[in-house]
């Protein structure tokens, strides 16, 4: 389905995804910043923190988007999980980014 051919209901199910994806993200790049702070590669965790706190913001912004639904929503976001060192969690994260629906 082409993006400009959603309807009300598919659009409200993405608006979704996008809120509980961004947020997962958040917390992933927050880890993977913490991990890149014990291996001492301190640029690259203020990078990765930097890459979270945008996450936060534009999961926020999603969210107020759907302040005049009613319920509550289940949501599975694919996001993209694992512990490891910064090299694996970079993959990660480049994985994450450029996944497409």
């Amino acid at each position: 389905m082409k993006r400009g051919a959603l309807n009300e209901s598919d659009d409200k199910a993405e608006s979704h995804q996008c809120i509980w994806g961004k947020s997962q993200a958040y917390m992933r790049y927050v880890h993977f910043a913490n991990q890149a702070e014990i291996e001492k590669l301190n640029n690259v965790a203020r990078l990765v923190r930097a890459i979270a706190h945008a996450e936060y913001i534009h999961a926020g912004d999603h969210f107020r988007e759907l302040k005049h639904l009613d319920g509550g929503f289940v949501v599975n976001s694919m996001a993209v999980f694992g512990p490891g060192d910064t090299k694996k969690n970079l993959k990660l994260a480049i994985a994450g980014e450029t996944f497409l629906n």
